[in-house]
């Protein structure tokens, strides 16, 4: 599975509108998006590339500011949650699975 997590604190409701329409129409990606700015991303078929994730960004939400990690497959980071439990819920299913 390959995993990033994009962080975009400059976008607008709109650009963020964009951003989660993008990848909810690709039925390749699952994306977790419960904290505005923040979009957590997996797919098990598409490669995730920070650089073509960028540049896709750049197009949807032309001079948001972005951050796009990538998470190796195998490694989960270790992580912590408090908030609706969909929150925690998405993120146990999703990436807490190794590979």
């Amino acid at each position: 599975m390959k995993r990033v997590v994009i962080i975009a604190p400059t976008s607008t409701v709109a650009q963020q509108n964009a951003i989660s329409t993008y990848f909810a129409d690709l039925s390749k990606y699952s994306y977790w998006h419960w904290a505005p700015d923040v979009w957590l991303i997996s797919s098990t078929v598409e490669p995730l590339e920070p650089v073509t994730i960028r540049e896709t960004l750049m197009n949807l939400a032309p001079g948001v500011y972005v951050l796009i990690l990538r998470v190796e497959p195998g490694e989960m980071p270790a992580w912590a949650a408090y908030g609706a439990l969909k929150w925690g819920e998405w993120i146990r299913q999703s990436w807490d699975q190794r590979g």
